[in-house]
C-alpha cells in the first residue's frame, strides 16, 4: 500500500549474484572507547549476475546482468560487553558513497 500502483505488480522472476566473490582487506580495527570498537573493511566485488524484475503490466521485463562494487565497509559494534553476548548491537555502512556499476539486461538495456 506503500508503493504507487504500477509498483505493486512488480516482483523479483530471477535473482542470482553469480559465482562471484567478494575480496575483503586490508582490515582495520579502531577501539573509539570501552563500548564502541569499528572495523572498516576494504570491499571489492564484481560478479556475471542474473537479476530480473517483471513488471507485471504489458509483460514489462528488466534486470541486471553485471554488479561492480567497491568501497570502505564500516561495522560499528556497540555497546561491547564483557560477558556473552559480547555485542549488543552492529551498525553497517560505507564510510563514504561506495562505487557502483550494473550493466543491465531486458528493457533497460
Amino acid at each position: 500500500e506503500v508503493l504507487p500502483s504500477p509498483f505493486n505488480q512488480v516482483r523479483f522472476t530471477r535473482f542470482s549474484l553469480g559465482s562471484g566473490l567478494p575480496q575483503l582487506g586490508p582490515v582495520e580495527v579502531m577501539r573509539h572507547s570501552e563500548s564502541h570498537m569499528q572495523i572498516e573493511i576494504d570491499l571489492r566485488y564484481f560478479s556475471n549476475v542474473d537479476i530480473t524484475l517483471h513488471a507485471g503490466t504489458g509483460g514489462i521485463s528488466f534486470g541486471v546482468r553485471q554488479l561492480a562494487l567497491s568501497g570502505r565497509l564500516c561495522l560499528a559494534l556497540k555497546p561491547l560487553f564483557c560477558r556473552w553476548p559480547l555485542v549488543g548491537g552492529v551498525h553497517v555502512f560505507f564510510a563514504s558513497q561506495p562505487h557502483v556499476e550494473l550493466k543491465y539486461s531486458g528493457l533497460a538495456e
